[in-house]
């Protein structure tokens, strides 16, 4: 049961009102309005009474409303229960406090269609996962990269060596050739500035293939341009960079790894 204004507002004023100032002595009462516990004065003494009388009384008037209720549980009938008249069972007031007759069952379907669309849609709008082909390419920036996409993307890929190489890093960084013919290594397409890059030259079963370099695109220790092992089935490798140099995207290639085995 709650009580009015008036008597939450004279409760209020006890707790905390009357008992609030700090007496300083030598100051007179004026100085603290309050602070019974410092005895400061009495000033706020026929206040405080006139609100005790105010609580009390709300108080009784509670406390009589309060055994009024119980009597007429105690005696019966009651008069209604939710529009139910006469003498009132467990049971009915079991149903007056059953508040599934009272809600609309569809509502609550249709708020779970609702979540379940948005929750859907919240999915959709996740970007999918990349591939090795998509890092290969450096030109999505709306996917995901996984662990298994960077190792697709860094794993080798073997290639025939023709007259003219022109390798295409957007379709592999770590690149292969099998030597089976002299060649030129030309220009490189999809160079991106700051990429690492592997290459590796196997010589055939003949063996003495050569590799010449356009001097544009491929850049060496000291101005030094390496030559291949030249024996059957030598390995040798290059490890470089791609590097903008004043606008043009080149490679500088460290010094060649040869004959590796």
């Amino acid at each position: 049961m709650a009580f009015s204004a008036l008597v939450k507002a004279a409760i209020e004023r006890c707790r905390a009102f009357y008992n609030g100032g700090i007496w300083v002595p030598g100051t007179g009462p004026g100085a603290n309005p309050g602070g019974y516990d410092a005895d400061g004065h009495t000033v706020n003494f026929v206040p405080t009474l006139r609100d005790v009388a105010t609580i009390a009384d709300a108080v009784g008037d509670a406390a009589a409303k309060v055994d009024a209720a119980m009597d007429a549980i105690e005696k019966g009938p009651v008069v209604s229960v939710v529009g139910k008249s006469g003498i009132v069972t467990a049971d009915d007031i079991k149903t007056a406090i059953d508040y599934s007759s009272k809600v609309n069952t569809s509502d609550f379907t249709s708020l779970e269609t609702e979540l379940r669309g948005d929750v859907q849609d919240a999915i959709d709008a996740l970007p999918d996962k990349a591939s090795g082909a998509d890092l290969r390419a450096l030109a999505d920036d709306t996917r995901f990269l996984t662990p298994k996409a960077n190792a697709d993307a860094m794993a080798f890929v073997t290639v025939a060596a023709t007259a003219t190489i022109t390798p295409d890093l957007g379709q592999g960084f770590n690149r292969t050739y099998t030597m089976g013919m002299s060649a030129t290594l030309g220009q490189p397409s999809n160079l991106r500035d700051g990429l690492p890059i592997v290459f590796r030259f196997i010589q055939d079963a003949t063996g003495n293939r050569t590799l010449a370099f356009a001097s544009a695109y491929h850049k060496f220790p000291g101005g030094a341009v390496p030559t291949l092992s030249t024996a059957a089935n030598a390995v040798d490798r290059l490890s470089g960079m791609c590097v903008n140099r004043g606008g043009t995207l080149v490679v500088e290639w460290a010094n060649l790894e040869k004959d590796i085995r």
